[in-house]
């Protein structure tokens, strides 16, 4: 069998950029005969019923399946998912892997309160009701406990840091001038791993309490504050970024040069009481805010927002773990080790 010739990449409209440049970095390792992404089209009735369709055959051919809810609106993805799920399922492929940058529904997996949705366990359901799918590839599942979510499905769960590592030592080749802090205690684990990356300590923690959802406020800082220095504040998610902002307020009033914010998504909600966007208070404090490309974003909102928001392609990397799925022996996992 010719390198690619059985492996098709499939893609809602919104990450057919991302399914393309992944396609073309396989075409260049070796899989000349791969396929254009082919498109999900998804047909609109009058009555508000949707209907998933597969634009070409995908019949004995591996499958990897990129998804991502519609820009905006993040609630109609698990009933759109299982209807892609089905129209591909029953499009006869050899096996399907589905290719989701950002699991959306990570931060709903457990009950807080009473009567409350476990959403993550209801998107796990729904990617594991077809037999055909036998993997999914995602990056920095919000607690690593949700792989427990799957019983049967393999779940790769790679790393943000490592792209994030690579990006901060081409802003930074002389890191002795950077210092990594942890927007808060939960975060520390992930924000060492990133430091470690770069040869670096965790500088500090900023110890916050939660007084609401999307709501945080400063309590204490552990470590020394580096004061004159270049402090990276890192995490998997900015959604209001009420922890990120508190804690850069803190930290540039005790001194630190400038404050970069490196995660792997990127929501950018506006604050809930001050209705205030991040685009606005980022400028307001000086911060530079790097992302990796898991949330689709138009053209237009990359352009009006590139003075604070550097957005940095997950291309690479989804392709090196496409690449070793496809070949014999060969580890995913190792993509995300750290390095010793």
């Amino acid at each position: 069998m010719a390198k690619g010739d059985k492996v098709s990449l499939v893609a809602v409209p919104d990450m057919v950029p991302l399914a393309t440049e992944v396609c073309q970095l396989m075409r260049a390792g070796g899989f000349k005969k791969l396929r254009d992404v082919i498109p999900v089209k998804i047909n609109h009735f009058a009555d508000g019923v949707s209907l998933a369709q597969i634009t070409q055959s995908i019949r004995r051919t591996e499958v990897y399946l990129f998804y991502a809810p519609p820009i905006g609106q993040p609630d109609l993805g698990l009933a759109e998912l299982a209807k892609i799920l089905n129209a591909t399922h029953f499009g006869s492929p050899r096996s399907i892997k589905v290719v989701l940058p950002n699991f959306w529904e990570g931060r709903a997996d457990r009950k807080s309160n009473a009567r409350e949705s476990t959403n993550a366990k209801e998107l796990a359901k729904i990617i594991e009701s077809y037999s055909s799918v036998d993997g999914m590839f995602t990056f920095d599942l919000h607690a690593e406990q949700i792989v427990l979510a799957f019983d049967r499905v393999a779940v790769d769960d790679l790393k943000g840091r490592v792209i994030l590592a690579e990006h901060v030592r081409k802003l930074f080749p002389d890191l002795s001038i950077v210092e990594l802090i942890s927007p808060d205690v939960g975060s520390a684990k992930r924000t060492r791993k990133l430091a470690k990356r770069l040869g670096k300590k965790l500088a500090g923690i900023v110890d916050k309490e939660r007084t609401g959802d999307n709501i945080a406020e400063m309590e204490n800082f552990i470590g020394k504050v580096p004061v004159g220095k270049t402090v990276i504040i890192a995490d998997d998610i900015f959604d209001t970024g009420s922890t990120l902002f508190n804690a850069a307020e803190y930290l540039l009033k005790q001194g630190v040069a400038k404050v970069l914010a490196v995660g792997t998504h990127g929501h950018f909600n506006p604050d809930k009481k001050t209705r205030k966007s991040f685009a606005e208070r980022s400028r307001a404090l000086g911060i530079s805010v790097i992302v990796l490309d898991t949330i689709p974003r138009t053209p237009d909102f990359q352009k009006e927002n590139a003075d604070w928001l550097t957005i940095v392609s997950s291309a690479p990397m989804f392709t090196h773990a496409i690449i070793a799925s496809l070949t014999p022996g060969a580890s995913v996992s190792k993509l995300s080790e750290d390095e010793k």
